[in-house]
């Protein structure tokens, strides 16, 4: 559960980034901001593909793990 929150805050975050008054910004202002929502988004696939690969199969998670991560989520 904190790995689905973790990535709720940083989804927000990008929303920090997107929320600005960009009128009043530079070129190299946008590119700035643009570049941290870039590095945001690229953390949140890394955080989804340590997710979604299985610690036994090392793959993408395999119909017994799901089960057995259902299991243990008492789903």
């Amino acid at each position: 559960m904190k790995d689905v929150e973790k990535l709720r805050y940083k989804i927000s975050n990008i929303w920090n980034h997107t929320e600005l008054e960009i009128d009043d910004l530079s070129r190299v202002g946008l590119k700035k901001e643009l570049s941290a929502i870039s590095n945001i988004v690229n953390d949140l696939m890394n955080d989804l593909d340590k997710i979604t690969t299985c610690n036994v199969c090392s793959t993408d998670i395999c119909v017994s793990c799901l089960d057995d991560m259902a299991k243990s989520l008492n789903v």
